[in-house]
């Protein structure tokens, strides 16, 4: 023993001086002399046995720190006498006992490096007499099932509570001392303790609308008063004043409860007396809270603050942001998540950005020491480390229902059934998955074409890990091989497809395989927030271009590959931005503002100031014209990018045009009316009445051709202003028209909503009906003698000459509304995948 430990202590210290160089801290454990003299014996007397008897006593006897140490140097020993299976069980000894995150990551890599096994990110799942309806605190945490029982989640796996609480109680907080609770709607607010000799309590509360407890100190919200119960069960009513406010959390130093109120501001209620102690007001409403141990933060309008209420009013920093949809606390840092799917973590002290990425996060929530749990609603798990950056990928298939439930041994994810799935609280991705070595192994299986054996490994797979995107690709190309039917292998390339998104680290594989597959140009990933479902495409030449509101950004795509070129930032935007341009130019209108980018330079934006919020916006070669919610027209010329002029045409919102220098403007009541586009000035020798509520408007030389709300088309000729216009009745409403040019001739194509295609002459004849179907917008795309449309799973095109389908584009995760430009087509999925097909 004596020599092996003389043959090791030089590089046992080498290593064990670097680990606690790179952890930055001194172990502070009651044992720590104990643990000292346990390396004393081993590294200067080379005494293994009694060091290793000494460590293990303090393993027993210590308090967490001190286990942590000693199942440290354990296993250290143990890897440096090539006992590797005694030192993995020592690592993870000392992982389960560390709250240090860089240790945490440097054992779950000396413990990966000591094992030949593959991680079993799926243990034993939980089940569940009935699904749950409410989930209470967290170690220990309390269940309500449906079916009114309540449970216990204990180390011993789930623990029935006795009570005789009605099966329908409205229960508010289960905490370890008892539950607070309601028996119905006309009941009062009613605690029940779990302890014997403990009389339940009752107060007269009604009407609750929010609660809230912490350290048995419990607020609770009603619809005429707000009422505070003490740890010793006294109750103080304050009335009134702060109906309709929100209940955000308990602030400790201040001793205080922070309400968020309608009048723009957090007011703290001391817990004790009920008396407000401070006020944290804005100018806009405050979206979101978060009350940390000495610290509050919120949201109000575009920008997240920082206050720490025991002192100044004053906030310690403040930063921009979107819409923000959770803020939680990771480590010593601030988690933000916001609407584009941006999450970035924030320093505490200053509110600098430590890192930011795009996800595709509807739950974030932390798992193992040092690591963050980022679910998709698509049924993934990316965990990423204090940097953001991706450790491990999983997917359910399935999306959670609440955020996960820790216990010491386990981490119980929710998704709805009768069951709690458990996963491996302590995993960092520093050995392969298991089902990322099944995964291997069947890839091998299809390069050797060992197809039967492919179909067993994959179905191991699926039952390993039901979303794996690998297996998915794996299974499309089975399918193929097997000649089996075209839907089959859609949906295979389509489940592929949609899940390669959120793992990089398999798309490009899958995505240069799959381009293949359907005959693409390419096949490529947006980078674009998940609140952009059907990203829309304009440009032109070797210019594409698409903008994520939710992000405020817009993309220029190479067209030939699908290649990101830049971004720019077009600043945040309202949920319904208004949008005009063409191959150059954009305009985005919010509220009352309207901001120019001129796509081919550097520039800034050019602002100007709308005398109403935009209704409409239409780009020209010379102009842009703008129309408003309360009537107005504007036009801004195109040269200077200058406001031109701004007249009140309608007292409400209008449809136009423009053909020929003349403006043609029809209030949504059917008042024609034309304007000079020079002047602005309207001509008053031409007025014209359109019977019928009108939704649509477009024009063609001397056609003008209008769709209503009854379902109507009418056609009306400028030339002859005093005919009635033709009307065409159609059997569904009109949700898409325009004129296009059928060889030479200028025809009307109208898409309704039952998604019938149809083409009329000018004149009002049919000349063909289409009956399509899964179009997203019904809003083809018209080019030279072909018009194409999305058709769910494919895109495809019809001729001009006779509604007759031509060609067929397969794109099994869906498209939207296409777009050509540079002899390629263009569409997007869903899952913001790009398709770029060669024409």
């Amino acid at each position: 023993m004596m020599n092996i430990a003389a043959l090791h202590t030089s590089q046992f210290m080498k290593v064990l001086a670097s680990v606690l160089l790179c952890l930055g801290s001194v172990f502070a454990g009651k044992m720590d002399a104990s643990i000292q003299e346990a390396l004393y014996l081993f590294e200067m007397k080379g005494d293994y046995a009694n060091a290793t008897s000494l460590l293990e006593r303090i393993s027993k006897e210590g308090d967490q720190s001190d286990k942590e140490q000693a199942f440290f140097y354990l296993g250290k020993i143990q890897e440096l006498s090539n006992n590797r299976q005694s030192a993995n069980f020592y690592y993870n000894q000392s992982l389960v006992n560390t709250h240090k995150t860089n240790m945490a990551y440097w054992l779950a890599e000396r413990e990966a490096i000591t094992s030949n096994q593959s991680e079993r990110l799926l243990q034993k799942p939980l089940m569940l007499p009935s699904p749950i309806r409410k989930v209470f605190g967290q170690s220990p945490t309390y269940l309500q099932l449906k079916n009114g029982s309540i449970k216990r989640i204990g180390a011993e796996g789930l623990e029935n509570i006795s009570t005789d609480i009605k099966a329908n109680a409205e229960i508010y907080q289960i905490t370890s001392q008892g539950i607070w609770h309601r028996a119905d709607a006309e009941d009062s607010l009613r605690f029940t303790s779990f302890h014997s000799g403990k009389q339940s309590r009752n107060y007269d509360i009604f009407d609750i609308t929010g609660f809230f407890e912490q350290d048995n100190r419990v607020i609770v919200q009603g619809s005429q008063s707000l009422s505070l119960i003490n740890q010793n069960g006294a109750k103080i009513t304050i009335p009134e004043k702060y109906n309709s406010c929100s209940i955000e959390g308990y602030h400790g130093p201040t001793k205080s409860y922070a309400l968020n109120c309608p009048d723009n501001s957090l007011h703290l209620i001391s817990a004790e007396a009920g008396v407000e102690t401070k006020t944290i007001s804005q100018f806009d409403a405050i979206s979101k809270v978060l009350v940390e141990k000495k610290l509050i933060y919120l949201v109000s309008g575009n920008n997240f603050y920082c206050y720490a209420p025991k002192g100044s009013n004053t906030p310690l920093w403040k930063i921009s942001v979107g819409t923000v949809e959770d803020i939680i606390t990771f480590e010593n840092s601030i988690a933000i998540l916001e609407s584009s799917g941006r999450l970035s973590l924030l320093d505490k002290r200053n509110g600098f950005v430590k890192a930011s990425v795009l996800t595709e996060t509807a739950i974030m929530s932390p798992l193992a020491q040092g690591t963050l749990g980022l679910f998709s609603s698509e049924g993934t798990i990316v965990a990423v480390d204090t940097l953001l950056r991706p450790i491990w990928f999983y997917n359910f298939l399935k999306s959670v229902e609440t955020k996960p439930i820790h216990t010491e041994d386990a981490i119980y994810l929710n998704f709805g059934d009768t069951r709690l799935q458990s996963i491996s609280p302590r995993y960092y991705g520093k050995k392969a998955l298991l089902s990322t070595q099944i995964a291997k192994k069947a890839s091998l299986l299809m390069e050797n074409e060992q197809w039967d054996s492919l179909e067993v490994t994959l179905d191991t797979l699926f039952k390993v890990e039901p979303g794996n995107a690998e297996g998915w690709f794996l299974r499309a190309v089975y399918l193929e091989h097997k000649d089996a039917s075209e839907k089959s292998i859609q949906q295979a390339w389509a489940e592929a497809v949609r899940l390669s998104t959120s793992n990089p680290r398999t798309a490009h594989v899958i995505l240069e395989r799959y381009s293949k597959a359907i005959g693409a140009k390419f096949v490529s990933q947006l980078p674009i927030s998940p609140k952009t479902v059907y990203p829309q495409f304009f440009g032109g030449k070797k210019n594409l271009y698409t903008i994520d509101p939710a992000a405020g950004q817009i993309f220029n795509i190479n067209p030939e590959n699908g290649e990101i070129r830049w971004a720019k930032n077009i600043g945040k935007l309202d949920f319904n931005p208004v949008i005009g341009h063409d191959e150059n130019t954009i305009a985005i209108a919010t509220k009352y503002n309207m901001s120019l980018f001129e796509l081919n330079k550097t520039s800034t934006a050019t602002n100007i100031q709308l005398p109403g919020k935009a209704f409409d916006i239409k780009v020209f070669d010379d102009a842009i014209y703008v129309s408003t919610w309360n009537g107005f027209l504007l036009k801004v010329n195109r040269s200077e990018n200058k406001q031109a002029w701004s007249r009140k045409v309608f007292s409400g919102t209008f449809l136009m045009t423009k053909e020929n220098g003349k403006i043609y403007l029809c209030s949504q009541e059917g008042n024609l009316q034309m304007v000079d586009e020079i002047s602005g000035l309207t001509d008053e020798g031409f007025s014209k009445k359109i019977t019928g509520n009108i939704t649509h408007m477009d024009q063609g030389d001397s056609t003008l051709v209008f769709a209503t709300s009854a379902n109507k088309l009418l056609i009306y000729n400028t030339k002859h202003p005093e005919a009635a216009p033709l009307q065409v009745l159609m059997d569904s409403p009109i949700s898409s028209m325009q004129i296009v040019n059928n060889h030479g001739e200028k025809n009307i194509l109208v898409n309704l909503a039952n998604q019938s295609m149809l083409l009329y002459s000018e004149s009002g004849a049919p000349i063909w009906k289409f009956n399509g179907k899964g179009s997203v917008f019904s809003k083809p795309f018209a080019k030279g003698n072909e018009i194409w449309l999305d058709q769910g799973s494919e895109i495809i095109s019809v001729a001009m000459k006779d509604g007759k389908i031509t060609k067929r584009y397969s794109t099994p995760g869906g498209s939207g509304t296409p777009f050509i430009t540079n002899n390629t087509l263009f569409s997007a999925s869903p899952k913001r995948i790009l398709y770029g097909f060669p024409l």
